[in-house]
């Protein structure tokens, strides 16, 4: 038989006798003080280290290049024979941007490096060849401005140039007679690389190792 419960009295008849309960309503328990939550461990203003490793060979133009990740601090690879350049594409949340390979920011190659910089599309923004470092190492150094987006980091060895869908060069890392100069033809988008000097890669490979440090500088 279901019983039910009331903060009265109540008389409960069965047969052959009067019996009358006092039947109290059962007190809820009270419940233990609630305590308090631990102070929070304050966390050191620490910036937050997102290394990006090639998988397992980066392409060269825009459409195909590796995404890197958002805010990535350096990117690792290596070019050679027959893959002389890498294009990696990553998510900026805006601010000065730096990026080397000459030792600074943790960077490091070994070949004689030029970084390239282009918006999402493949515009050209900026790049550098030569630019030594602190301890010596002869790479590269970039820096630029940029609103929040998708850029491009482009990595190829010393005497490669760069062209847009006319066959105009944005980029030329030698002169004619092959020396040591580069060139900043104007502004396109990337469409192709080119060997700009003698002699040819397979002679000369400008290919190696290589570590872009990536930062973001305060102003």
């Amino acid at each position: 038989m279901k019983r039910r419960f009331f903060n009265q009295t109540r008389t409960s008849i069965a047969p052959g006798r009067d019996t009358k309960l006092k039947l109290q309503m059962i007190k809820k328990p009270t419940l233990p003080d609630v305590l308090p939550a631990p102070p929070l461990t304050e966390t050191p203003n620490v910036p937050m280290v997102m290394p990006y490793t090639e998988i397992p060979d980066a392409d060269s133009l825009p459409a195909d290049a590796q995404y890197a990740g958002a805010n990535v601090t350096s990117i690792t690879g290596s070019t050679g024979a027959g893959d002389y350049q890498d294009l990696f594409r990553f998510t900026w949340d805006g601010g000065l941007l730096e990026a080397a390979t000459n030792g600074l920011l943790g960077s490091s190659c070994d070949f004689d490096t030029i970084l390239f910089l282009f918006d999402s599309t493949g515009l050209y923004i900026t790049s550098n060849r030569y630019n030594r470092g602190p301890d010596g190492l002869a790479g590269s150094y970039i820096s630029a401005n940029l609103s929040a987006g998708d850029y491009l980091l482009g990595i190829t060895g010393y005497g490669f140039a760069i062209s847009d869908s006319g066959g105009v060069l944005i980029y030329d890392a030698r002169d004619a007679s092959g020396k040591g100069f580069q060139h900043d033809n104007g502004s396109g988008i990337l469409t192709s690389w080119g060997w700009g000097g003698t002699p040819s890669p397979a002679a000369d490979p400008s290919t190696g190792n290589y570590t872009i440090g990536i930062n973001k500088r305060k102003s």
